[in-house]
């Protein structure tokens, strides 16, 4: 598809976005731009693969010969890396969240730190993306922590600190909120442990 919108004379991600399926990380690294991708439980498909192989070949019906399992994250990489808006206020507010996504930053941090008022940049966010500054900053951390959680052992805390909470149990009820499980459920689900 990249390749196609270079053909055609379409910018990527400006004029069009373009998401593979799968994550192959390598390929997704080298394309130009690098592909934003979605990223599935590749041992939560071989588990369910290989458990229905498996009563198939012990006689049993298979009731369900389509079983759906949900991907984990988007992999946001430069293909999709853009935000269609005009406002270059509001472009800025979202690249700076993305880029401190891990830190223990408030909504007053991005408004100081791009020389604005709270109040300016949160209308200005809402009347723009029909979202708030806040829920933007917790979206961002929900990306981290569930990459996080699928592709690393540490403990919730540590994890909880990578995405800039200060505890453990803060992190675990904005998961819980923004995601629906807790995360220690999210891990297992995702990573079979």
């Amino acid at each position: 598809m990249l390749t196609a919108c270079r053909w055609a004379g379409l910018s990527v991600p400006e004029q069009v976005a373009v998401i593979g399926v799968g994550d192959d990380e390598l390929m997704c690294e080298v394309s130009w731009p690098p592909l934003s991708s979605i990223r599935f439980a590749t041992s939560r498909l071989g588990y369910e693969g290989a458990d229905m192989l498996a009563r198939a070949m012990a006689g049993m019906s298979i009731d369900e010969r389509v079983h759906k399992v949900e991907p984990t994250d988007v992999i946001v990489r430069a293909s999709t890396d853009t935000l269609a808006t005009g406002d270059p206020l509001v472009r800025a507010a979202v690249r700076f969240i993305r880029e401190h996504a891990g830190e223990p930053i408030s909504v007053q941090h991005v408004a100081t730190g791009l020389d604005v008022s709270r109040r300016t940049l949160d209308r200005r966010f809402l009347g723009r993306l029909g979202r708030t500054v806040h829920d933007e900053l917790a979206s961002a951390r929900m990306r981290v922590a569930r990459r996080l959680l699928s592709e690393e052992s540490r403990s919730i805390a540590e994890i909880a600190a990578a995405c800039g909470y200060s505890t453990a149990a803060s992190f675990s009820r904005a998961f819980q909120h923004y995601v629906g499980c807790w995360p220690s459920d999210y891990r297992d689900e995702i990573r079979l442990v």
